[in-house]
């Protein structure tokens, strides 16, 4: 019973199989007609070409000579046209030239004076005014003024990090010259910086 309900779904689909190769073989006459029917027409429109360009050649032929004199008379007007336009343009390029000559002056000066305005304003940003340098004079001065007061309240001292167990702290060089150091009023010890 299975074998049959597995043949009887086979069929239908092998039923449009044969419908669709039947189908494909029509196609395949119809479009081998048409090739040879192509192949005619292609082989009409050759022989068709051919005769035309016979029938082409010949009135080519024919008509040359009366062309070639036509052309020659209109070769003739067109040299006498251009030779008024050459001409026209020769003059022109006289009248340009004699003006050139100040146009190419002009140009040249004004480039030179660009020229000349870039540098001296480039010239004036470089160099710092009087009252620029006085006023940082006086900066110097008063930097100058400042190093001496540190220095004097120990501004020489050498500050680094010491390691103590896992951490750095900040600290100072000491002078070690004084034999027992000195103590504060409350007994503590003091030691003093180096350069101080």
């Amino acid at each position: 019973m299975s074998s049959r309900s597995g043949t009887e779904g086979i069929r239908p689909v092998l039923d449009v199989l044969n419908k669709l190769l039947e189908k494909a073989y029509a196609e395949q006459e119809t479009a081998q007609m048409s090739a040879t029917q192509l192949n005619r027409a292609r082989i009409g429109l050759e022989q068709c070409a051919e005769a035309l360009i016979k029938e082409v050649d010949r009135k080519l032929e024919a008509s040359t000579e009366k062309t070639a004199q036509k052309a020659a008379q209109l070769l003739k007007v067109q040299f006498k046209d251009a030779d008024k336009a050459a001409v026209q343009a020769a003059e022109r390029y006289h009248s340009a030239a004699l003006h050139l000559g100040w146009k190419l002056f002009a140009g040249l000066a004004a480039i030179q004076l660009l020229i000349l305005s870039v540098g001296w304003l480039l010239i004036r940003q470089s160099f710092p005014t009087q009252e620029q340098i006085e006023q940082r004079r006086q900066e110097v001065a008063e930097l100058t003024n400042t190093v001496s007061q540190l220095e004097k309240r120990g501004g020489r001292v050498k500050w680094s990090y010491c390691a103590d167990g896992d951490r750095n702290r900040l600290c100072f060089q000491t002078d070690e010259t004084p034999k027992n150091g000195w103590h504060s009023d409350d007994g503590h010890p003091y030691r003093v910086p180096l350069g101080y």
